[in-house]
């Protein structure tokens, strides 16, 4: 007690009373060390929470409600609801349908042979705690993530789980034996158009109380329909974007957030506590219309079946896949390896000045008056608190400058770049332009990353932005020495074969393209 109270006793207080108070103290002072405890009094101990202060979010925004019954049927993707893109809940939207709630014998007996793929399992097997898996800072950029309160178990069944007792989820696809069961008659109700439909990318969700998602966006609109049980939807507005503590394209946790929704790392994350939730509770036979770029958490409120449904914004992906598939001058091979650098500078101030200074549009909810401010405000939103992931400095000012006759440090460039950037930003700004509000700064961030990335490597790609946007201007300067832009004989057109979009959400590098 002396030595840890500093030696001092309470005074007035007998032996034993001071034993019992000491005895609370100490008690007290544990649970303080400890991270609050969640739904259904179930508590995570994870270096996740250390130092992390459970914030009260403000009051949440109702999601809009929709009543359906089996005279009152509901249309998800109505022209009007796609414009708006704001979340609703369709309340009893199965109702028309050949449905009954699954419960959770139901599947156990459905799917007791069934083998399930990917199975999230909680770690360790006799751990009580809910399913949920951290995101990994420490995660290599071009390495599988690291997943850090649980594991994938492959080719397991059901059954064996649930004898286990183990916290577990499953995403995969429907199983046959459900989908009977479902009598899904109406499934094309959940899809877009006819051509999401053929393609039908529906996932089944199976989990016990307390799994939860991290808190993430998706790309395209979801129709979710809950099954069996009922979970909790936390969301948040694309106008929320920078205050959602994102991670940048080029990490394995592009699109999540590098914080916890519970216990939000408001020091590491501060723009949080400026964020607008909405929350809405799910329950069986309900459908939950999700637009794209809407930020959600969603967890288990008991044992829970659900079906998400996938749609593309077919507009959004036209002019992401043509702005993927062009190539502009610096996508072709030089036998100087920095001149796409150098290109790439004069090309990206340009899309800058065209699509956000000329406008007066704001990135990310801040004034951009240059490209200097756009960098600043990418490394801030995505960048902050992944220092450590990239090589400082090793990319200096030479990778987008050299020295002239007169002594000085710039961009070179030649009537040909000029007249060739000139172009290739008249063509890729008007595809952005053409884009809903909501996805072009999100979109746009994605396609500079990528570019800087290609251009300079993953590793160094934040010293590229720093040194040749941030942290002084450089003038361009005509620069033509004798084979100073010549191409390289092993050229070959087009490194972008499309818009990673949906498919290889997470995913590093560009579809078909070489890592670098």
């Amino acid at each position: 007690i002396n030595a840890e109270y500093g030696g001092e006793v309470i005074p007035g207080m007998g032996g034993w009373m001071q034993v019992v108070v000491v005895a609370l103290l100490s008690w007290l002072a544990a649970q303080a060390e400890q991270p609050s405890c969640l739904d259904g009094g179930q508590c995570m101990e994870h270096a996740l929470w250390r130092g992390a202060t459970q914030f009260t979010w403000a009051e949440p925004h109702a999601v809009r409600e929709v009543q359906c019954s089996a005279n009152q049927s509901c249309t998800v993707h109505s022209r009007e609801l796609v414009q708006a893109a704001v979340p609703v809940v369709f309340r009893g939207f199965t109702s028309a349908w050949n449905f009954t709630e699954l419960r959770w014998p139901d599947i156990l007996d459905a799917l007791q042979n069934e083998p399930l793929i990917d199975v999230k399992v909680a770690f360790p097997p006799d751990q009580t705690d809910p399913l949920y898996f951290e995101p990994s800072d420490e995660a290599q950029l071009s390495a599988e993530v690291r997943m850090t309160l649980g594991f994938v178990r492959a080719n397991t069944t059901i059954s064996a789980l649930s004898r286990s007792h183990q916290s577990f989820q499953y995403l995969g696809t429907l199983p046959r034996p459900l989908r009977q069961q479902l009598g899904f008659r109406n499934s094309s109700a959940l899809f877009l158009s006819d051509e999401d439909q053929e393609e039908s990318l529906q996932n089944l969700w199976l989990s016990t109380a307390g799994a939860q998602t991290h808190l993430h966006f998706d790309a395209d609109f979801n129709a979710f329909v809950q099954l069996g049980g009922a979970k909790r939807w936390t969301l948040f507005a694309p106008s929320d974007y920078q205050h959602m503590c994102p991670y940048p394209r080029v990490h394995p946790m592009w699109g999540k957030s590098k914080t916890e929704l519970d216990f939000p790392d408001t020091t590491r994350c501060p723009e949080m506590t400026k964020s607008a939730p909405f929350e809405v509770e799910v329950r069986a036979g309900d459908l939950l219309f999700v637009p794209p770029q809407w930020w959600h958490h969603v967890r288990s409120l008991g044992e829970s079946a659900s079906l998400t449904t996938y749609s593309r914004h077919h507009g959004v992906y036209d002019h992401m896949h043509a702005v993927y598939r062009y190539e502009p001058e610096f996508d072709k091979t030089f036998v100087n390896r920095r001149i796409p650098g150098y290109i790439l500078r004069f090309f990206l101030q340009l899309c800058i000045h065209e699509l956000y200074t000329t406008k007066d549009r704001g990135f990310f909810g801040a004034s951009i008056p240059d490209a200097k401010a756009f960098f600043t405000v990418l490394l801030e939103v995505r960048f902050s608190g992944l220092e450590s992931l990239f090589e400082p400095m090793r990319v200096g000012p030479e990778w987008c400058t050299v020295l002239t006759d007169d002594g000085r440090n710039a961009t070179p460039v030649s009537q040909n770049i000029v007249e060739a950037s000139k172009f290739d930003k008249e063509v890729v700004a008007a595809h952005f332009e053409a884009l809903p509000a909501q996805h072009r700064d999100v979109l746009f961030a994605d396609y500079v990353e990528e570019l800087v990335a290609e251009a300079v490597g993953v590793r160094q790609m934040v010293s590229y932005m720093e040194a040749c946007f941030v942290d002084r201007e450089y003038p361009y300067a005509y620069h033509n020495p004798h084979g100073f832009w010549q191409q390289s004989d092993d050229h070959a057109r087009g490194k972008r074969k499309a818009w990673p979009g949906h498919a290889l959400k997470g995913e590093l590098m560009k579809m078909n393209s070489a890592e670098q």
